[in-house]
């Protein structure tokens, strides 16, 4: 029972890792830009490369 715990827990704490790194790594960055004055900045390029991105699926 013991090892099937630990197996458990595992899986777990990898599947949060998984999920949350990413997560936080973008919360970091937006926090980041909102700092330096360059959301703007941002804002237009996420936008543009939302569109790039929209534009590749259509085709």
């Amino acid at each position: 029972m013991a090892v099937a715990l630990v197996a458990g827990l595992s899986v777990l704490a990898y599947t949060l890792a998984v999920y949350a790194l990413p997560f936080m790594l973008g919360v970091e960055a937006t926090k980041w830009a909102y700092a330096s004055g360059l959301i703007g900045v941002v804002a237009g390029l996420s936008a543009l490369l939302r569109l790039a991105g929209d534009s590749q699926s259509a085709s």
